[in-house]
C-alpha cells in the first residue's frame, strides 16, 4: 500500500500543471457494491470517514512510516484537500479516488493510481495502484472489488499504460491477498521505490 500522505514528486507535478480540473469530468466505475467517486472534503461525512481510516494506527502501521497517524478532522480535511488538488493537476490518469457502499452510501476506503516515486520522490515511469480501507470493512472483498474496477479502468483510459503495480510491506499478508485475487504477479522484493524495501506485484495489459 502506498503512503498516504502526497509525496514531493506529486505537489512538483501540481505546481508545474494548469489550474483547470480534470478529474471532475472523468466517469469513475461503479460495481454492483460500490461506486469510485472523488473525495468532498467541504462535506464532513467524507472528512469523518477518512479520519475514520487514517487515524486508526492498525490502518496506519501499513503505511508509510508505519507510525504518522491523522491527529484531528481538521487535518484530514486539509489532507484531503491538497490530495485532490495534487491529482487536479495531473494528466496521466494520477487519482485518489474515496470508496462508496451503494447499498447505504457510507464512504468505506479510498483507492489511488499515481507514479511510483523512488527514495527521493522522483518519478520512475511506473505507475501503481493501492487501497486504504476503515478496519470494519476488511475481509468483506471491498478492496478487491474497487482495486479491480480501477485497474480496467486504468487500462481503459491510458492506452499506452501496459503494466501497473502494487506494493506491500513484506509482512502485510491481507494486501498479499489482494494482489493475488487481482491476478498480479509477485516479482519478489525491491528498493527501487519509496527508498524501503517492498514486495512488488505486477499485473499486465
Amino acid at each position: 500500500m502506498p503512503p498516504y500522505r502526497s509525496s514531493r514528486l506529486e505537489t512538483r507535478q501540481f505546481r508545474k500543471a494548469p489550474s483547470t480540473r480534470y478529474i471532475a469530468a472523468v466517469a469513475w466505475p461503479e460495481t454492483s457494491r460500490l461506486r469510485l467517486r472523488e473525495w468532498r472534503p467541504r462535506e464532513r461525512e467524507d472528512v469523518e470517514a477518512a479520519f475514520a481510516i487514517y487515524s486508526d494506527p492498525e490502518v496506519m502501521r501499513w503505511l508509510g512510516d508505519g507510525r504518522r497517524v491523522i491527529g484531528s478532522r481538521e487535518e484530514q480535511r486539509e489532507v484531503l484537500e491538497a490530495r485532490s488538488a495534487v491529482n487536479a493537476g495531473l494528466r496521466d490518469g494520477s487519482c485518489y479516488l474515496a470508496v462508496e457502499r451503494l447499498s447505504d452510501g457510507r464512504v468505506i476506503g479510498a483507492v489511488i493510481f499515481r507514479e511510483l516515486p523512488d527514495g527521493e520522490d522522483n518519478g520512475t515511469g511506473d505507475y501503481e495502484i493501492g487501497w486504504h480501507f476503515a478496519q470494519e470493512f476488511w475481509g468483506q472483498g471491498f478492496a478487491t472489488e474497487a482495486s479491480q474496477a480501477l485497474l480496467e479502468h486504468a487500462f481503459a483510459t491510458q492506452p499506452a499504460l501496459a503494466e501497473v503495480y502494487a506494493v506491500t510491506k513484506l509482512d502485510n499478508e491481507r494486501s498479499v491477498r489482494v494482489m493475488e485475487r487481482l491476478g498480479m504477479e509477485c516479482l519478489g522484493t525491491t528498493q527501487k521505490y519509496y527508498g524501503v524495501e517492498t514486495l512488488l506485484y505486477r499485473k499486465r495489459r
